[in-house]
């Protein structure tokens, strides 16, 4: 299995380390502007969220800085010892983790890793992916201040999207996994689509699954 940068799809084990090892009622101080998409780097002003707030824009927004912070209010480097910890933990022996948002060209992997870390969310750790899927929400500030956070994720046309994570860097170029939900007779079944080095990751993800 090749191994290529991976870009925003970090984020997925972004939230599953922060789900291990900081709690959801911890409290983390982000600059207001970071909120806004495209983000607003001049607005500056501290607003303080439950972590477990976090997760919307972090999961479905792909906020970068929002990654950073999280990484940052556990530290920096253990969070990071976390991410490749987990991943040796889950036999992604071919993935390395550089920082928490996925900015890095060094955050590498293969689809054979990301299959088992899709396979993980999809038994363990599903609220990870129903975030991921939620279309839009409002999150609120310690000071009552709302936030409207919009989905990136779901690729186009696809069967019924179960969750999953883009991804986008010059280095990467177009990155995804999707888990979808085929119906097999009585049964339903989920599929983990792993797209990376594209250049259309919704083109691809869609051919795939028509293939399947």
């Amino acid at each position: 299995q090749a191994e290529r940068p991976i870009a925003s799809v970090t984020k997925l084990m972004t939230g599953l380390v922060a789900n291990e090892i900081i709690s959801f009622d911890r409290r983390v101080s982000v600059q207001e502007g970071e909120l806004s998409n495209p983000q607003d780097i001049a607005n500056t002003a501290p607003k303080t969220f439950l972590v477990g707030d976090l997760f919307y824009p972090l999961l479905m927004q792909s906020n970068n800085s929002i990654a950073e912070s999280i990484a940052t209010y556990y530290g920096k480097r253990g969070f990071l010892q976390w991410m490749n910890t987990t991943a040796q933990s889950l036999d992604m022996a071919s993935t390395t983790y550089a920082d928490a948002s996925g900015i890095s060209p060094n955050n590498i992997s293969t689809t054979e890793d990301l299959f088992r870390l899709a396979t993980y969310l999809v038994n363990k750790k599903s609220f990870i992916l129903n975030i991921t899927r939620t279309p839009n929400k409002t999150i609120y500030a310690e000071d009552g201040s709302g936030y409207q956070i919009e989905n990136v994720n779901a690729p186009a046309d696809a069967p019924p999207f179960d969750g999953g994570k883009v991804g986008h860097t010059t280095a990467a170029s177009d990155t995804m996994v999707s888990v979808l939900s085929f119906k097999a007779g009585e049964d339903t079944r989920h599929v983990a689509v792993i797209v990376l080095g594209s250049n259309d990751q919704a083109r691809d993800t869609k051919q795939l699954a028509d293939w399947i």
